[in-house]
């Protein structure tokens, strides 16, 4: 998911802010995602004898470790966006949008009117993004400690 309006476009800069805002504070996978692209470019460009030498278990011909890193990251930007948009959209990926859109057709488009919407929608997925976070804190030190 990652966003809570998933394919619906902005209808103003204000809600594109948020939304940028709230992509913000999800798990960043940049840095995993570059690795993965650096290693497949590796494999794809090693030349034949190199090729052969994975055959004798002589360097590797994979990217396993930084697919499943970037994989990892992925689902846990998945989670964090699911469990900010059921804390803070009503659990519709769509909500956060729905209700700016009866703001401003209530008030004639007044985007300065509806800006308690977003920024109490961005309000609480900091608080549920830092509380996520926490939690997933715990729960790695108590796995760790056994």
């Amino acid at each position: 998911m990652g966003c809570p309006v998933m394919g619906s476009s902005p209808k103003s800069k204000e809600l594109g802010d948020a939304l940028k805002k709230f992509a913000a504070l999800l798990p960043q996978c940049e840095d995993e995602e570059v690795q993965l692209h650096t290693c497949r470019n590796r494999v794809a460009s090693a030349s034949s004898f190199t090729q052969k030498l994975w055959g004798f278990g002589i360097g590797r011909g994979h990217c396993a470790e930084e697919a499943s890193r970037f994989s990892d990251c992925a689902a846990k930007k998945e989670a964090v966006s699911v469990h900010i948009t059921k804390a803070c959209a009503g659990g519709d990926h769509r909500g956060i949008a729905v209700a700016y859109d009866k703001c401003l057709a209530a008030n004639e488009n007044n985007a300065t009117a509806c800006a308690p919407v977003l920024q109490g929608f961005l309000d609480c997925a900091r608080q549920e993004a830092q509380r996520y976070q926490k939690r997933v804190n715990v729960t790695a030190a108590a796995t760790k400690s056994q």
